[in-house]
């Protein structure tokens, strides 16, 4: 099998975060060519320097080359990297003084020694309606020039100032800014940027992450600032987004793109660049407005808060107890526990806690959290000191600062020298054939998650490698295709490759997860089949360079949703709910058509509990408890019946959102994408001829949603509700029209988010938003009659 069945898995397939790639089989099939012209992922190279062309090299030189990267341990030495680090949720609110820093960067809390590293973390700088769905505004540069002058720093290569400002990045009300001293600035040797939404659908910047992978010498390094779902009852939410944050963050996304982008480009230099996620690097730095709150009431919170009890305050912090939990995404964290009174809510311009009605509860809302790929290096960090900057009074947060100090790997030449030759005598003594083969044990060999339901499918089971070779094992996880139905989209697997030296063990995770784009087999899956369930059996297939091969076997069973179905099955499951439907037997086909029904019912019963409350604010952009929309997901699932009067709207109208998003194909099928783009441009009749050739059910759901969003925006509910036409467009063009899932579209989508600046792809972005936004406002805006509600 050539390299290119490895590289180019199916194209609904390509670039979904952990998962494995497809190992195609063919005649004349090898697991070596797994490993052809592939680049391991490796702590001491860069991004740019993974693409090493060792072909010309002798064979046994070759292999200490490839081997050498994997005993950085035996030639590096660890010294102290100083951090300065501030997060801060500004509130909307513009620098007015001088940024709070350190009095003297050049002399730290614990030594003489100058901070080496400057990192600016910052929250709701951004929070306007029309800013949520734009990553980047003017709003940011105020914080940037605030930044820059309270440190003396800028982004030239000459050494006028002590600090050198890596590039910044927005997104909405997130700005992360990185500096570091100019001394240091050689020994850097890899700098990326990406960010991650986790507002509704992932679309809405107002909540997410953005992150900066950095290597100094041989450490890499991942920092984050994050803003987490807010709410006391939202810890569920926060993990998730977390988590998100943590398994979605590629930093490699954009420069993989490039390939496509740059004329004359090798296609496979870029492409064969491995993923590189927060978890592969060796340090991870999470600060921000996390958002966990401690579990008292107000009146208990703020009589803590004011005799000074901070060690009583944590015994219910929300945070505190999540690290608790084994099964927590902040597993292996460490948290900066706070010595200080919470830093959120006050009243602006005061040192007093929130009086107002809302009566918000006192809590350490803005955290630093530290993660370190081997747990030995845990005990390197060190907090010179940790502080609430309380003199600080422009937001309702108070600012926290912290002066650490991280471990870092600096080369040493003559134990690398002295690593070169061990591994020279090695090939020379064993011979080597024997000194680059590689062994590995893998247990257990079968992974039962039970039964799943496609909404909401979390379950994660492991297993462990075990290099009981001689030689440094290089892993690769895949999926063996053809086996099940599937094929083994539904599996996620953390890490995808690693490297383990002899008798080194790794935990591989794997989790049952059902996202768009990855489910091209649940469209075969039809009601009225007499199929209830769908039992799977994947093969995941433990791939080692130059060695053994060993197979995980993976089963499941999956119950049926309307969550990642699609508008054909929905509607054919006309009176029945989805369970019932999908057990059945009998054909409901004219039974449901002589009964003329337009819209499938589920539809119907969400947006019956969200127009029942047209005045209430947030709709469609407040976030809701986690539970309880699965809830409602769950009984329309199995009950199929209308929601009573007590129904959240706000967890109705997220699960609207979800159930158009996760749609097989979308209300504005793939083939009429280019179409409607075309529509929203010209305008006049042009959007009513095009919504005449929609199939009939796409029309009708269409037709039915635009006028529950009419029915909203009529001022005497807009006045109230705080919808627009501009943000219900903005809202509702990315669960109603998206492009077709090609190869080349995921690329460009994985440019823009993974940080990468081009501003062709950004341009031919912001044209097609724009058209499919023009398509919805003509008809919110005047509309024509069949759309009144």
């Amino acid at each position: 099998m050539n390299s290119e069945s490895i590289s180019s898995p199916p194209k609904e397939q390509m670039f979904i975060p952990d998962l494995p790639d497809a190992f195609i089989a063919k005649n004349g099939s090898k697991i070596e060519d797994v490993f052809e012209n592939y680049q391991t992922k490796t702590k001491l190279m860069p991004n740019n320097a993974l693409m090493v062309d060792a072909a010309n090299s002798d064979p046994a030189e070759a292999w200490v080359k490839q081997e050498l990267p994997h005993y950085e341990s035996q030639f590096t030495k660890l010294h102290d990297l100083h951090v300065c680090l501030m997060t801060f949720n500004v509130a909307s609110k513009k620098p007015t003084m001088p940024l709070p820093i350190p009095h003297d960067l050049h002399a730290t809390a614990h030594s003489k020694q100058p901070t080496d590293l400057v990192v600016f973390a910052f929250q709701e700088i951004d929070m306007g309606a029309t800013a949520m769905f734009r990553e980047e505004t003017e709003a940011a540069l105020p914080w940037v020039a605030a930044a820059q002058a309270a440190i003396n720093a800028d982004r030239s290569f000459s050494n006028k100032t002590p600090y050198y400002a890596f590039p910044h990045k927005q997104l909405v009300g997130l700005l992360l800014c990185v500096f570091i001293r100019r001394t240091l600035l050689p020994n850097v040797t890899d700098f990326a940027l990406s960010t991650v939404a986790t507002g509704a659908l992932g679309s809405i910047g107002n909540k997410g992450g953005i992150g900066a992978h950095l290597v100094i010498h041989c450490t890499s390094f991942c920092i984050i600032t994050a803003h987490l779902a807010a709410g006391v009852d939202m810890v569920r939410k926060r993990n998730d987004d977390i988590n998100t944050i943590l398994r979605d963050m590629n930093f490699n996304a954009a420069p993989r793109s490039w390939g496509w982008l740059l004329p004359g480009e090798d296609l496979n230099r870029w492409l064969l660049l491995p993923d590189l996620f927060p978890r592969d690097h060796d340090i991870i730095l999470v600060t921000g407005d996390l958002n966990y709150r401690v579990n008292l009431t107000y009146e208990e919170s703020v009589g803590l808060a004011n005799r000074g009890e901070v060690g009583k305050l944590l015994e219910y912090d929300q945070l505190i107890q999540e690290m608790k939990d084994p099964q927590s995404p902040w597993t292996g964290f460490r948290d900066l526990t706070p010595t200080f009174l919470p830093t959120y809510r006050f009243n602006i311009g005061t040192s007093t806690y929130d009086t107002s009605g809302k009566r918000r509860v006192p809590s350490y809302t803005d955290r630093i959290c530290v993660w370190t790929r081997l747990e030995s290096m845990q005990a390197r960090v060190k907090v010179d000191s940790l502080r609430a900057l309380t003199e600080v009074r422009i937001s309702d947060h108070k600012p926290v600062q912290a002066q650490l100090r991280f471990p870092l790997k600096v080369e040493v030449p003559r134990a690398k020298t002295q690593v070169i030759g061990q591994l020279r005598d090695n090939a020379r003594v064993l011979g080597l054939d024997c000194a680059s083969c590689t062994h590995i044990a893998v247990s257990p060999s079968l992974l039962d998650f039970e039964t799943q339901k496609v909404n909401g499918c979390e379950r994660m089971l492991s297993f462990r490698v075990t290099n009981t070779g001689p030689c440094a094992a290089v892993v690769r996880i895949l999926r063996q295709c053809p086996t099940d139905a599937s094929d083994g989209t539904w599996l996620r697997v953390v890490p995808l490759e690693f490297v383990l030296v002899p008798e080194q063990t790794q935990k591989v995770k794997v989790t049952v997860q059902i996202q768009p784009g990855s489910t091209p087999w649940l469209s075969r899956w039809m009601p009225f089949n007499g199929q209830g369930q769908l039992e799977m059996s994947s093969i995941l297939m433990v791939c080692v360079r130059n060695g053994s091969l060993a197979f995980v076997e993976c089963k499941t069973v999956f119950k049926p949703s309307i969550i990642g179905n699609s508008l054909r099955n929905i509607f054919l499951f006309g009176s029945e709910p989805c369970a019932k439907a999908y057990r059945y037997t009998k054909d409901r086909r004219i039974e449901l058509f002589a009964k003329k029904q337009h819209i499938p019912k589920e539809l119907w019963y969400l947006i019956n509990v969200i127009v029942a409350h047209p005045c209430l604010p947030g709709l469609f952009t407040e976030s809701s408890k986690l539970e309880r929309s699965r809830e409602i997901i769950d009984d329309l699932d199995s009950l199929g019946v209308l929601f009573p009067d007590t129904t959240d709207p706000h967890s109705a109208a997220e699960c609207l959102l979800k159930l158009l998003h996760n749609l097989q194909e979308p209300v504005i099928p793939f083939g009429h994408y280019e179409a409607a783009l075309c529509a929203g441009e010209i305008g006049g009749k042009a959007p009513l001829t095009f919504l005449s050739t929609l199939p009939m059910i796409h029309a009708n759901v269409f037709i039915y949603i635009m006028g529950m969003l009419n029915f909203l925006l009529r001022p005497v509910n807009a006045r109230s509700n705080g919808l627009s036409i501009e943000l219900v467009a903005q809202i509702f063009s990315n669960v109603l029209i998206a492009p077709p899932l090609t190869y080349k579209e995921c690329v460009h989508e994985h440019l823009r988010r993974g940080g990468g600046v081009d501003q062709r792809i950004r341009r031919k972005s912001q044209i097609e938003k724009d058209a499919a936004q023009s398509l919805l406002k003509f008809f919110l805006n005047s509309p024509p009659t069949l759309l009144q509600y």
